[in-house]
C-alpha cells in the first residue's frame, strides 16, 4: 500500500511561516512565558518526510490494537513515545469540547468575517500584522501549529474553529494534553486509512512520529539510513536531532530499499530493538505513558493499550498483563461535520470520565506472584497476527514445568543467568515437591530475565524481587501448604 502522508510537508509549512514572521515577534514568541508546549515546536526545521519508509511500516499496522509486529516482534507508539518525541503533554485537561462549532470565533478573536473556515494564507496575514497586539499574533501562529503539527489534515491549507478555544487563553494552552490529542488523531487516521473499504489516499496525522519511532527504536534502521544517534545523550524532544539527520538525507531512495527494509524487519528479533530509550531521561508526566483506555482529540477517541506492547515498558514486569482489570470496547465514532452544534462532551461522556480518571495499566494489573494460580486467557496479540509461540506460561500446580516461546538475551547479550544465582546458604531438608518449588521459583526469575535488558533489570530490582519470593516460599512452607499437589494457593 502507498499513500501520500500529510507529514511530508507538515513541519516544512510549519517552519516557512515562522521564517516569515518579523525578527521582533519571532523574539517575541522565543521569550513567551505562557504556551510553551506548543510554542517550542518552533525549534524544528523545515524538513520534508520520507513517505516510502512511513507506508513501509504501515503495512504491518494492526489498526484493532494499535501495533506493528514484525516477526512477533509487537510495537506500539505509546503516549510515553509522543511525550518523549515532541516534548507534548500526555497529562491534563482532554482537547474536547461541548460545542464543535464557535460561530462567532474569527470574529472575536481575530477581527475576521464570521466564516465557516479561514485559509492558511488569511491566518498568516493576521499572524504577520505588526499593527494587531502581540497575544492577538501569537494566537494566529498556535492555531496555524495545531493544524501543521497536532491534527494535519486533508482539508487543504484551511482551518476551522474546532480547535480555536483550545488556545484562546493562552494561560490555559499548556494545561491540554496535547500529545494525547495528536497520538487519538495519528491512531484514528492510519485506522481510516488502512481499512479495506477506505478511500483515502492521502494518510492524515503527524506521520513524522511513526517514522522517529523507528528510527529511534530500530538500531539497524539507524545504521541503513547513515543516521547516527547518541541515545544517552538525547534530550526532550528527541524528533529533533533526529530530524537534522533526516534533513541530510537524499530524497532520492536505492532501488533496493525495501529489500533492505524487509531484511531488518522480517527478520526482526528482540535483540535488533532499543525496548526502553527513554530510561536515561526523565519527565514529570512519563508515568503516564502507561494510561490505559481512550486518549481524546475532540471527535477521534480511541483505545490507548501499553500493555500490549509490554517489552516497551520495564514496570509491566512485575505485573500479570493478562490479569488487566479492563477490556477495550467500540467507542462509537462522531462525526464533527455539518453546521450545527454538537456536544461532544456528551457523546464521549464515559470516555471522558475514565480519562479524567487517570488509570494506569500497572493499577489495574495483579501483582506478579508465582503462588497464584494463573489461568489461561487469549492472548491480546492475534495469533495470526504474531506468527509465533505463546509467551510462556507456568504450571505452579504441577511437579513438570511447562515452558513456551523463545528465550531471549539482554541487549547487551547477557543472559539472565549471569544476574542471578540460587540460594546456596542450607535449608532444611524439604519434601521432593518442596525442593520442586524452590527450583521453579528460582528457575522463573532467571526464565524473566532473559526477556529484559541490562538497564531493565536495573530498573526491576530484580534481586529484591527474587528475595521477595524466597520470603513467601518460607512462609508457605511454615504453614505446611506447600506439601499439598494441586493445591490452589491465593495470597
Amino acid at each position: 500500500m502507498t499513500a501520500a502522508t500529510k507529514g511530508t510537508s507538515m513541519l516544512y509549512t510549519m517552519r516557512s511561516h515562522y521564517d516569515e514572521l518579523d525578527e521582533t515577534f519571532r523574539q517575541h514568541l522565543n521569550d513567551s512565558q505562557d504556551s510553551r508546549c506548543l510554542l517550542n515546536l518552533l525549534e524544528f526545521p523545515g524538513v520534508e518526510l520520507m513517505p516510502a519508509l512511513v507506508c513501509y511500516f504501515l503495512k504491518f499496522y494492526n489498526i484493532t490494537e494499535n501495533v506493528f509486529c514484525f516477526n512477533g516482534q509487537v510495537l506500539s507508539i505509546s503516549l510515553e513515545d509522543v511525550l518523549f518525541l515532541t516534548g507534548l503533554p500526555i497529562d491534563g485537561d482532554a482537547v474536547i469540547s461541548n460545542d464543535n462549532r464557535d460561530v462567532d470565533g474569527f470574529r472575536r478573536v481575530f477581527q475576521l468575517e464570521n466564516e465557516k473556515n479561514k485559509t492558511f494564507k488569511e491566518l498568516k496575514k493576521v499572524a504577520k500584522d505588526v499593527n494587531l497586539d502581540n497575544d492577538t499574533r501569537k494566537k494566529a501562529v498556535l492555531l496555524l501549529m495545531v493544524r501543521c503539527f497536532i491534527v494535519p489534515n486533508c482539508n487543504g491549507h484551511t482551518v476551522t474553529t474546532t480547535y480555536l478555544r483550545f488556545i484562546e487563553d493562552l494561560s490555559r494552552v499548556d494545561s491540554y494534553a496535547w500529545g494525547a490529542a495528536l497520538l487519538a488523531f495519528l491512531y484514528h487516521a492510519i485506522a481510516e486509512w488502512k481499512k479495506e473499504t477506505s478511500a483515502k489516499k492521502t494518510l492524515e496525522g503527524n506521520t513524522w512520529v511513526i517514522l522517529s519511532f523507528f528510527i529511534l527504536r530500530i538500531p539497524k534502521l539507524r545504521m541503513a539510513l547513515s543516521i547516527d544517534l547518541n541515545l544517552s545523550q538525547l534530550r526532550i524532544p528527541f524528533m529533533l536531532p533526529i530530524v537534522n539527520q533526516v534533513k541530510r538525507i537524499s530524497r532520492n531512495h536505492r532501488a533496493n530499499y525495501e529489500e533492505v527494509l524487509d531484511n531488518i524487519f522480517l527478520n526482526l528479533s528482540h535483540v535488533d530493538v532499543e525496548w526502553t530509550p527513554y530510561i536515561r531521561s526523565y519527565h514529570p508526566q512519563q508515568r503516564f505513558g502507561t494510561r490505559v483506555g481512550p486518549i481524546i482529540c475532540n471527535n477521534f477517541v480511541v483505545h490507548h493499550q501499553p500493555h500490549i506492547a509490554y517489552k516497551q515498558f520495564p514496570v509491566f514486569k512485575l505485573y500479570y498483563r493478562k490479569s488487566l482489570d479492563w477490556k477495550p470496547y467500540d467507542i462509537k465514532f462522531k462525526k464533527n461535520s455539518g453546521s450545527s452544534s454538537q456536544n461532544l462532551l456528551k457523546h464521549y461522556k464515559k470516555e471522558f470520565e475514565w480519562w479524567k480518571a487517570k488509570k494506569l495499566a500497572q493499577e489495574l494489573m495483579k501483582e506478579k506472584n508465582p503462588v497464584l494460580c494463573i489461568s489461561k486467557q487469549e492472548p491480546l496479540v492475534s495469533e495470526e497476527l504474531i506468527h509465533n509461540k505463546e509467551e510462556e506460561q507456568f504450571d505452579y500446580s504441577d511437579n513438570e514445568q511447562q515452558q513456551k516461546g523463545p528465550q531471549f538475551g539482554g541487549a547487551s547479550g547477557v543472559s539472565g543467568s549471569e544476574h542471578v544465582s540460587p540460594n546456596d546458604a542450607e535449608q532444611p531438608e524439604d519434601s521432593p515437591v518442596q525442593d520442586n518449588f524452590r527450583e521453579q521459583l528460582h528457575k522463573r526469575s532467571i526464565e524473566e530475565s532473559c526477556d529484559c535488558t541490562t538497564s531493565e533489570l536495573q530498573w526491576v530490582g530484580l534481586d529484591d524481587r527474587i528475595s521477595r519470593l524466597e520470603n513467601i516460599f518460607n512462609e508457605i512452607k511454615s504453614a505446611k501448604l506447600c506439601g499439598t499437589s494441586g493445591v490452589k494457593l491465593e495470597m
